[in-house]
C-alpha cells in the first residue's frame, strides 16, 4: 500500500541526521577531484540543457555503491521538476538549477516498506538530495552532486 509523505520537518530532520552520518563516515572530498572542480569552475548556463529531460541511474550515494539490482534513478523534467526511484519508492518534487547550482525542494513520494537495506539507501538518497548545492558532469559523462563543503554526495550515469 502506498501513501504520500508530507511531514517535511520529520523528513528534513532525518535527512540531516543521515547526511551527518555520511559525512562522519568519510565522504570523498571534492577538492581531491581536479577534473570535477575544473568543470564546476567553468560551468555555463548552457549546462542546464544537459539536465533538462535527462534520466540518470544512480551509482553512489555518499561513499556507498547503490545496492545491486536497485532501480535508484533521477529524472529532470524540462520544467523545474525532479523525480526518481530510491530503489524502493518513487518520489517527485521541485528543483532549482542555475548554472552550477542545484536546490532540491521538499519531496513527496510513496511509502512502501522494503528491505532494511533499501530503506537505508532511500534515507541516504533523500539526505544527499537535500544537501546538494552544486552539480557538474565529469569527463566520463557522470552527474555529480556536491554539498557546501565540497563533498560528493551522489554520482549517477546517464540512463539509456
Amino acid at each position: 500500500m502506498a501513501a504520500c509523505f508530507t511531514d517535511q520537518s520529520h523528513i528534513r530532520g532525518l535527512s540531516l541526521l543521515v547526511g551527518l552520518a555520511g559525512l562522519l563516515t568519510g565522504c570523498t572530498i571534492f577538492s581531491q577531484h581536479p577534473d570535477i572542480s575544473r568543470s564546476l569552475s567553468h560551468s555555463t548556463e548552457d549546462q542546464f540543457v544537459v539536465l533538462q529531460n535527462s534520466h540518470w541511474q544512480i551509482e553512489k550515494i555518499f561513499q556507498n555503491e547503490v545496492l545491486q539490482g536497485s532501480t535508484a534513478s533521477l529524472q529532470f523534467a524540462e520544467t523545474a521538476h525532479i523525480s526518481g526511484n530510491s530503489g524502493c519508492n518513487v518520489f517527485h518534487g521541485g528543483v532549482g538549477i542555475e548554472q552550477d547550482r542545484i536546490s532540491v525542494k521538499p519531496l513527496a513520494g510513496t511509502r512502501m516498506a522494503c528491505s532494511d537495506q533499501l530503506m537505508e539507501q532511500e534515507m541516504h538518497l533523500y539526505s544527499a538530495l537535500d544537501l546538494a548545492e552544486k552539480w557538474t558532469i565529469d569527463r566520463q559523462g557522470r552527474l555529480h552532486l556536491v554539498d557546501v563543503p565540497g563533498n560528493i554526495v551522489l554520482i549517477a550515469s546517464p540512463a539509456d
